[in-house]
C-alpha cells in the first residue's frame, strides 16, 4: 500500500475502492490504525522512523523485539507482550526514572533489565503517546552515544 504516487484500486475480501480520494483516505486511516502506540507494529514503526535503526529478534522466544542502532548495535527499546499488553523497555536518565514512574502507573521498573537505568512502559492507553515518544527518544539518545572503549594490555 503506497500513499504517494499513482493510486490504484484496492481489492481485499469485502473491500473494493476505486475512487482515488476515498482510496487515499482509506490508506491514511489504515496506516494510522497500524501505527497506534497500542500495538507492537506501532511501537516498532515509531522506533524504525527514528533513523539508523533496525529490529532484531535474537532470542528463541519471538515475543521479544529489540530495536537497535545500526552503528553501535546498542538496544534502545525492548518490545514484548506481557499480561495482555505490549510493553516497551526504555533506558532513562537516573533523575527521570522516578519522575515517569510517579506520573504514570503504567511506567514501572523495567521487566528483565536493570531497574536503576531502565523503565517499562505498559501500552494500556493511560500514557499519552507524546510522553511515550519522549521516553523512546530519550532512550535512543542515551544509547546512541559511543562510549570510549578501554584497551587492556595483555
Amino acid at each position: 500500500m503506497e500513499l504517494s504516487g499513482q493510486v490504484s484500486a484496492i481489492k481485499r475480501p469485502g473491500v473494493i475502492i476505486k475512487d482515488a480520494a476515498l482510496l487515499k483516505n482509506w490508506q491514511v486511516i489504515m496506516l494510522e490504525k497500524r501505527l497506534t502506540m497500542k500495538n507492537r507494529e506501532g511501537a516498532i514503526g515509531y522506533c524504525l522512523g527514528m533513523g539508523n535503526t533496525y529490529e532484531d529478534y535474537p532470542f528463541r522466544d519471538k515475543n521479544w523485539t529489540l530495536m537497535r542502532h545500526i552503528d553501535n548495535k546498542k538496544v534502545f527499546a525492548w518490545i514484548f507482550e506481557k499480561d495482555g499488553h505490549v510493553w516497551i523497555n526504555v533506558k532513562c536518565e537516573p533523575g527521570l526514572l522516578d519522575y515517569w514512574r510517579q506520573i504514570y502507573h503504567s511506567v514501572v521498573p523495567a521487566f528483565h533489565l536493570n531497574k536503576d537505568h531502565w523503565n517499562s512502559i505498559i501500552l494500556d492507553g493511560t500514557v499519552p503517546k507524546e510522553d511515550i515518544y519522549e521516553m523512546i527518544k530519550q532512550s535512543y539518545m542515551l544509547t546512541k552515544k559511543n562510549n570510549s572503549k578501554v584497551n587492556f594490555k595483555k
